[in-house]
């Protein structure tokens, strides 16, 4: 596994390089809900060096907590945040609020009765919020090309960064899903799905870099 060790190191840095190009870009961003992006990214970093931390002194539960309670919920509900705050779901809000009330919901009930000892990873919830997050994304782009914005993608930092949610979200929903029985059952498999977990999640903030520097918000 040194391999994904190093791979791992490698998304660390891109993590950091979007950050970086977030608060280099921050005055074009300022005046936009857009600006809380940076600040998104920073919290990314932190809590992958955090959990670095954890795991290096051995603070699995810790680890695990981190991750589950606060890394994971707090990322879904900024993307849906986004979403709510984009024009194209001033007509569609209630779609964004009863999402995000229906994954933190899943997130009880699966505290509540589905948590057991051997089952360390919130499946469900996960399952719940990516897809919720993969309506959103579904929604805004078939609304993006039924409108002349389709003309000036290349300009707009919701299409990258929407770009950059399906191609992780939507690659990676099999793995997460089923990560608790993958690494009980099919470990030769999980091993393999996690090179391409990591490969799609460098896509992911390759774009949102992308989308940073290209941009031109309105």
């Amino acid at each position: 596994m040194n391999a994904i060790s190093n791979m791992v190191w490698v998304l660390n840095f891109l993590e950091i390089a979007a950050c970086i190009t977030g608060f280099i870009s921050f005055k074009k961003l300022k005046n936009t809900y857009w600006k809380w992006l940076p600040f998104y990214l920073f919290f990314i970093v932190c809590l992958e060096f955090t959990g670095r931390y954890f795991a290096s002194t051995e603070q699995y539960a810790a680890n695990l907590f981190l991750f589950k309670y606060i890394g994971f919920p707090a990322q879904f509900l900024f993307f849906y945040f986004m979403f709510y705050k984009h024009r194209y779901y001033t007509n569609k809000s209630g779609l964004v609020v009863a999402g995000g009330i229906i994954y933190m919901t899943s997130i009880i009930i699966e505290t509540i009765f589905l948590e057991k000892k051997y089952y360390w990873f919130h499946s469900f919830s996960y399952s719940v919020g990516n897809v919720i997050l993969l309506v959103l994304l579904l929604t805004y782009f078939f609304t993006l090309i039924k409108g002349k914005d389709i003309l000036y993608f290349s300009n707009s930092l919701m299409f990258w960064f929407s770009l950059g949610l399906l191609v992780y979200y939507l690659g990676t929903l099999p793995y997460w899903a089923l990560r608790n029985m993958l690494i009980m059952k099919y470990r030769s498999v999980f091993e393999s799905y996690s090179y391409v977990m990591l490969v799609l999640n460098y896509c992911m903030y390759l774009l949102f870099i992308t989308g940073i520097i290209k941009c031109r918000p309105k």
